[in-house]
């Protein structure tokens, strides 16, 4: 019977995920992760190989903006923008229609992109196209049609700046004659005046008079300064704007533009894309993240008891023992035909501790006819359970009751006879039953599973329960070893007369409803489940456990004979 003990399932924390679970459950699918990432990497570079390549080539411009330097200069804002606007236009349409006539479709462009950098006031031209010498062609071919049309530019700026300066030259020599004119007029009147008052002098020295200050006023020469300064500053003007149209006349008959090509592309050796090294990594990385997002969804759609605290929270009040190895030793004990764990090693060392556990469950409860069985998946355990409780000092039958797959008590080809033919009354129970020697006060007998065409439905009969009763009387414990209590999708048939059952788990393999329906069909089959061992496929060394919380299997080394270890 079960002793009370606190309930784990009560404790959130043995029935939420956690991380350390949901990173377990990665570890486990780590092949799923590999497969994913193997086919992500795969299908990149299928459809790589399959893709058309594509070539780059760059051509390195000084960039101008194709005015001219006025006399007035650029100011800073213009400078700062220059760049800009500049890499702008080389990304127009304009420039690339006129590229696309210059190539005249010899060459596919692909895509162009333009990057600056502003200390230098130099643009690269990046070109994409389906050819190496395409990718160049274009490349250059921009560079030439921006350099021509900022030469364009120029030539058509500076033609039209010195037709504007012409006539403000024409503007200004008119000025020149017409302030001539003045000024020369002016000079007259001035002359005429001082004459006038050098003869009026001159006279009346003659006859000794003195003349009045009204009579020798100096004439006015203000408006005539005026006319000189006017004339003067006409003349700078007319100077600058002369120097300035011929200019103008220089920069036009040059034709330069200010753009100087700095370096020209040069077909590249291999193609840009696609990069084999670069689709793997991004494929890599890709199928890693995916692999692990369906590792990751995986465990939390699993169902399946990956741990003994997932056991211990499904189980309930059961008490839940072990895990034990679940791997027999490859060496194994043959006595009569049937295949035994070895008498000593660490499968039956693991399972010292469950056995005690059930033999002090057994002692004064009146059921010693312990089923052992498996929700769904075969179990292997029941022969090292039963070699375990004959080294701890018990007297131990072990009967193969799995009439369907001969279960753990693999016959040699020989098929003698067992349980089956006890059942149909061909031969009587003493002669099926073998002693097995084990170190120890114990004894084992066991009883094999017969003819492999025995009938299922005699485990339900009469004279299976007065089997199994004749047995339990003799023995301190009677192990049952049963079939799994599913079998596709029906319940297979429970032996009559066992009146325990203790069921086995399988970590990784046992799914979480069948445990509870296991539990529900053996209490229907009168063999209430004493508890749940845990076994662990997977186990390495010799120790064992319980699950914290609960009752810990018996592990009184006064049980244990010499020589052997509980755990």
């Amino acid at each position: 019977m079960a002793v009370a003990h606190p309930r784990l399932d009560d404790d959130p924390r043995a029935v939420e995920p956690s991380l350390g679970h949901l990173a377990r459950g990665v570890w486990h699918r780590a092949v799923v992760v590999l497969g994913v990432v193997v086919v992500t990497v795969a299908v990149a570079l299928v459809v790589t190989a399959q893709s058309s390549r594509t070539y780059e080539a760059s051509a390195e411009v000084r960039v101008s903006s194709g005015n001219l330097p006025s006399a007035d200069g650029m100011s800073s804002a213009e400078a700062n923008t220059l760049l800009a606007t500049q890499v702008q236009y080389l990304q127009s349409s304009q420039l690339a229609n006129d590229v696309a006539q210059r190539l005249a479709g010899e060459f596919d462009v692909i895509q162009v992109l333009v990057e600056g950098v502003p200390e230098s006031q130099v643009a690269t031209i990046t070109v994409v196209s389906s050819s190496a010498e395409g990718a160049a062609r274009a490349a250059n071919t921009y560079a030439v049609a921006y350099d021509e049309r900022r030469d364009a530019a120029v030539v058509e700026e500076a033609t039209a700046r010195a037709q504007q300066t012409e006539g403000q030259v024409e503007r200004l020599q008119a000025r020149l004659e017409e302030l001539q004119a003045q000024i020369d007029e002016e000079t007259e009147r001035v002359n005429g005046e001082i004459a006038r008052i050098t003869i009026a002098r001159d006279a009346a020295a003659r006859v000794g008079t003195v003349l009045e200050p009204s009579d020798v006023i100096q004439p006015n020469t203000s408006f005539l300064n005026a006319l000189q300064g006017q004339y003067s500053d006409t003349a700078s003007q007319l100077g600058l704007a002369t120097t300035r149209l011929e200019e103008y006349r220089q920069v036009a008959q040059a034709a330069n533009g200010g753009v100087a090509i700095v370096s020209a592309a040069e077909p590249p050796a291999a193609p840009s894309s696609p990069g084999a090294a670069q689709v793997v990594a991004l494929a890599g990385i890709l199928g890693l993240a995916l692999g692990v997002g369906l590792a990751l969804l995986l465990t939390a759609l699993d169902r399946r008891l990956r741990s003994a605290r997932d056991v211990a929270a499904v189980a309930g009040p059961l008490d839940t023992v072990g895990p034990a190895v679940g791997r027999p030793d490859p060496a194994a004990l043959t006595v009569d035909g049937m295949s035994l764990p070895p008498l000593t090693g660490r499968t039956v060392d693991s399972f010292l501790a469950p056995a005690l556990w059930l033999a002090q469950a057994v002692e004064g409860s009146g059921r010693n006819r312990v089923l052992v069985t498996s929700p769904r998946e075969p179990q292997s355990a029941a022969p090292a359970l039963a070699v375990a409780l004959a080294r701890c000092g018990r007297s131990v039958v072990l009967v193969d009751a799995d009439l369907r797959n001969h279960g753990p008590a693999v016959l040699d080809p020989t098929r003698r006879r067992g349980l089956s033919d006890v059942l149909l009354g061909e031969v009587l129970l003493v002669d099926v039953l073998v002693d097995v020697e084990v170190p120890g006060s114990g004894s084992l007998r066991i009883v094999s599973a017969g003819r492999e065409e025995a009938d299922l439905a005699a485990l339900g009969s009469s004279e299976m329960g007065r089997l199994l009763e004749v047995l339990g009387r003799d023995a301190d414990v009677v192990v049952v070893s049963g079939a799994p209590c599913r079998v596709g999708r029906e319940l297979d048939i429970a032996p009559v007369g066992v009146d325990a059952s203790l069921l086995l788990v399988t970590l990784g393999a046992t799914v979480r409803d069948d445990l509870d329906l296991a539990v529900a069909h053996v209490q229907r089959a009168g063999a209430p489940a004493l508890g749940v061992l845990v076994v662990d496929p997977d186990l390495r060394g010799t120790g064992h456990g319980a699950v914290p919380g609960r009752r810990r299997a018996a592990s009184d080394s006064s049980s244990v004979p010499s020589g052997s270890s509980a755990g």
